[in-house]
């Protein structure tokens, strides 16, 4: 059904779809107006993706995917109505297995959002489906009838007074006397 789904979130999909414009053109099918999407995807940008095109290095990464770049992503989602609401990037060591390699990249990591911001191996997005000439109203109230309250019967129409603040007014009447 169309318009059904408030959230898709899309792990890695769009590299491993036969046609990643058709899943994107799925996705804005589905969502509802206001609807977002998180998309997951490997920067072709990064030191993953240049070992990954490297003909003597082996993959590593699935080779059967291939890699959209962010800023392509971006178009192609401008293009479908989305807008995007935030990007981030990770993942900025070298493709590395071995613990001890890994630990003498890892200021790179640290480093990696301030000083090369959009060189990681991995991106997120989050987009927002828009619908032009649509006004949101807010909420969709209850229209059935609530009870109205009747009136109250009020049974004592003198002012209840404790019997302790009637002895200090006494005594305070005696004193301004």
């Amino acid at each position: 059904p169309n318009h059904c789904l408030d959230l898709v979130v899309m792990p890695h999909t769009l590299e491993f779809a036969r046609d990643a414009h058709r899943t994107l053109r799925e996705v804005e099918r589905v969502l509802v107006p206001e609807g977002r999407a998180v998309i997951f995807g490997f920067n072709p940008a990064s030191l993953w993706g240049l070992r990954q095109r490297l003909p003597r290095c082996e993959p590593f990464l699935p080779s059967s995917g291939e890699f959209i770049g962010y800023w392509r992503l971006r178009d192609w989602l401008r293009l479908l109505s989305f807008e995007v609401e935030g990007g981030r990037f990770g993942c900025y060591a070298p493709p590395l297995t071995a613990p001890r390699w890994l630990e003498r990249f890892g200021w790179m990591d640290r480093l990696g959002d301030r000083w090369w911001p959009v060189l990681g191996a991995v991106y997120s997005i989050v987009v927002v489906k828009r619908v032009r000439g649509m006004r949101l109203v807010g909420l969709a109230r209850d229209t059935r009838r609530r009870a109205v309250a009747g009136p109250a019967v009020v049974t004592n129409r003198q002012p209840h007074e404790h019997p302790r603040l009637r002895v200090e007014r006494a005594e305070t009447l005696e004193e301004e006397a």
